[in-house]
């Protein structure tokens, strides 16, 4: 670009008020004098970070060695080493950006984001209570905290925001999930001003990220001869993004809002980067170039557009042809809604993988930088009882689990290859332990512990429960793994300065430890949903209006689940793979990922059951309305009438689920349910339209089906964490939630004055 002529990039803001941010953050950009000079020169208006570009920085360079160290003097802690490290970065980085914070009243931009850790991506709880502590940590006005999109975190949105702090909300990729993110935002104003407070100095954006939704949605257009319509998937969403914030930010509900001072949340296009050669390495700019919005780029695509992009209003022209593209792509077989949830999971990974990376490596900088003066791994009085509990306690698992697998030896089930893989896990922990105590002059306990839940729990594996009782050893195993999960955790609080080398140790033991507690507690559920299953489905249930007591599934039910699906899955703990290099990269590790667990017998167990559940709940939505009808009181037909909408969404939902999979949304017919509502239509039969003695029976019937239901949704979620697929099992805790609901507003129902009512009624009525 010759020097006489505008620059390219500081054009986008001064002709079309478009923000540029750099996505990119580290202490030598800020050092050398780079960053100042790309907000001087390209009116660069804030920045964005991310756990894997604080993993480059820190991992990559020794700016942070002396530091680390020295905080390592205090807190050994690597989670707690790198958000102070980051603390001090994004601080001096809005320190730049203040002053074009202060171009405008309250900040339309200079902002610098920070983000929570992505291992609470779908903890609501500990993100609210993270946001707090990094807001008022970082305790800079032009800040904002990165909350992940996810529907756990939805609430947490909201209300950070009623507490007046900024968030940038990341990793969205589909329509509904933005206008859920929006309306949170809505709302957590609307709650601050309800209160009394000012609204006027919150700012926000939702990250709408583009180039992952066209690597996955390209290769998929290619195998359906598509070949048109690819790269057109990203483009078409954004500006059907941006239809949605032109509405939602407009109107009564919002103008009130405004009238007090309130700013809309800008939409932030994130994932800028162009990962597809094939395309201009500018198009993610070029092509979303609009008022009002954010543009945040890596810094090799902000000097691609400085060298030869083309800044021009895109994004409002042609939102007919974006209308259009996405018809087009729901035509030829793209759900972009599924695309959708599968790019939220796979970005929580994509996040946790070098978060874990960079956790890691700050433990090695801590290892390699520590003087010669200090030793290598300090064994106290402290340590050396911290290292004698764990041992005992490893000790106790291994002979708890030896014991349960010679007792299931002989059962069908799958069970006890699964206990032996957790013994010699525990056992394996054990042996590392001793040698960390006799390496460092120690004398390590040899033996079992003598007290405590967890060696209640062995003894009572041990001792109590034989003859194959695979329930009741599940009972046990439940609690050995709830009280040496709790064991680890203790260990590594802050309360136990157990030095950094053995808590690197004892955090690698505690991720095979949770990993075993969770299949353990997963595999105990799928009893709970057996029994639950039966019960619903007896041999000779109790009639309430004296016809014929009927198995209304007519199987028959088996005495216990079979486990022999997952006795392969307990290989090892999954590993985190690094950002891909390449599309074509990209392409074959998911590949490989689908391979893995989509011929697994678990996953295929996992399918069937969703095959089920769809059955199910189509059934439902065609039962619902006869049940509403035949209701006599308005509070039930009102029940039912709001459960079928609900049941409607729940269809919806697996259908979606099964999107996420690459598979076709197909039911087989759950003869389980199917009794249930044979069950149903005879009670409408059986008794007198108008009394309260039908609406008892209806009742009955509708409830068995949510038990059913309710067991199943449970089972179904910890198989769908079992495989990984954590955003499925989000999904269907929602419908779980709304089940359950369900149920109590029955049981309400029964209560207060159903069960009465029938009470009253004489036996000719």
């Amino acid at each position: 670009m010759e020097p006489h002529e505008t620059n390219r990039v500081k054009q986008i803001h001064t002709d079309f008020k478009q923000s540029i941010w750099l996505d990119f953050i580290d202490r030598e950009i800020m050092r050398s004098g780079k960053l100042q000079k790309l907000i001087d020169e390209d009116d660069i208006r804030g920045v964005t970070s991310n756990p894997a570009i604080f993993e480059q920085a820190i991992s990559a360079s020794a700016d942070y060695d002396a530091d680390i160290l020295e905080l390592s003097k205090t807190n050994t802690d690597p989670e707690y080493i790198f958000f102070q490290l980051a603390i001090n970065d994004i601080q001096k980085a809005a320190d730049l950006f203040l002053p074009i914070y202060n171009e405008e009243v309250n900040g339309a931009d200079g902002y610098v984001s920070l983000e929570v850790s992505p291992l609470l991506a779908l903890n609501e709880t500990g993100t609210i209570k993270q946001t707090r502590e990094l807001w008022q940590q970082v305790s800079r006005k032009n800040v904002m905290i990165k909350i992940p999109g996810t529907l756990p975190c939805l609430p947490a949105i909201r209300a950070t925001i009623s507490e007046g702090i900024n968030i940038n909300v990341t990793l969205l990729f589909g329509l509904e999930r933005y206008e859920a993110v929006a309306n949170a935002y809505i709302e957590g104003l609307e709650d601050r001003l309800a209160s009394g407070q000012d609204i006027s100095k919150i700012a926000s954006v939702a990250s709408f990220f583009l180039s992952r939704i066209d690597l996955l949605v390209d290769p998929l257009l290619s195998d359906k001869g598509h070949n048109e319509l690819k790269g057109e998937a990203a483009i078409a969403a954004a500006k059907a993004a941006y239809a949605l914030y032109r509405r939602i930010f407009s109107g009564d509900r919002w103008q009130k809002l405004a009238d007090a001072g309130a700013k809309p949340q800008r939409l932030l296009w994130a994932s800028t980067g162009n990962k597809n050669p094939a395309y201009r390495d500018t198009r993610y700019i070029e092509e979303l170039i609009g008022p009002n919005t954010v543009n945040t780029a890596p810094l090799a695509t902000i000097e691609a557009f400085r060298d030869h992009g083309n800044a021009s209003a895109r994004l409002e022209a042609g939102p007919e042809r974006a209308i259009y593209l996405l018809e087009a792509l729901a035509t030829a077989g793209i759900n972009m809604t599924a695309i959708a949830l599968q790019l939220e999971i796979e970005g929580i990974h994509k996040f946790e993988a070098p978060y874990q990376k960079l956790l890691v490596a700050i433990t090695d900088k801590i290892n390699t930088n520590k003087t010669d003066k200090q030793k290598p791994m300090e064994i106290s009085e402290n340590t050396m009882d911290v290292i004698n509990d764990l041992i005992e306690i490893n000790n106790d698992r291994v002979e708890g689990f030896e014991k349960a697998a010679r007792d299931l030896e002989d059962h069908d089930s799958g069970l006890n290859m699964i206990f032996k893989k957790l013994a010699n896990e525990s056992r394996e922990n054990a042996t590392v332990l001793t040698e960390i105590a006799q390496n460092n002059g120690q004398a390590p306990v040899d033996g079992t512990s003598t007290s405590g839940v967890l060696h209640r729990a062995w003894l009572d594996v041990k001792s109590v429960f034989t003859g194959g009782d695979a329930k009741s050893i599940l009972d046990e195993c439940e609690r050995g793994e709830d009280a040496i999960k709790d064991a680890y955790s203790t260990a590594l609080s802050t309360e136990h300065e157990i030095g950094y080398e053995l808590q690197a140790i004892l955090q690698k033991q505690q991720m095979g430890i949770v990993a075993g507690h969770d299949l353990i507690k997963s595999l105990r559920n799928q009893y709970d949903d057996d029994e639950d299953s039966n019960e619903a489905n007896a041999a000779e249930p109790v009639s309430l209006i004296g016809g014929p007591s009927v198995d209304p599934a007519g199987q028959g039910f088996s005495a216990q689940p079979n486990f022999e699906v997952a006795a392969d899955e307990y290989n090892e703990n999954p590993t985190y793979q690094p950002e891909p290099e390449s599309n074509s990269q990209e392409s074959e590790w998911q590949n490989e990922q689908m391979a893995s667990s989509g011929d697994s017998k678990l996953m295929e167990f996992f399918i069937n059951e969703l095959q089920d559940l769809l059955w199910a709940e189509r059934e439902l939505v065609e039962t619902l309305p006869a049940m509403a009808e035949a209701a006599t009181s308005p509070e039930l037909k009102a029940a039912f009438e709001m459960h079928l909408t609900e049941t409607e969404s729940h269809v919806k939902r697996l259908e979606q689920i099964f999107g996420v999979l690459g598979l076709e949304p197909e039911s087989r017919k759950c003869e389980a349910m199917a009794g249930i509502l044979d069950e149903g239509e005879e009670i409408i039969d059986a008794t007198e339209e108008g009394t309260a003695q039908r609406d008892v029976g209806l009742i009955f019937a509708g409830q068995k089906a949510e038990h059913y239901e309710i067991a199943s949704y449970g089972g179904m979620i910890a198989l769908a964490k079992t495989l990984g697929y954590y955003e499925i099992a989000e999904t269907l805790v929602l419908t779980l939630n709304e089940e359950k609901t369900a149920d109590s507003k029955l049981t309400e129902i029964a209560e207060s004055q159903a069960n009465y009512a029938a009470s009253t009624e004489s036996a000719e009525d």
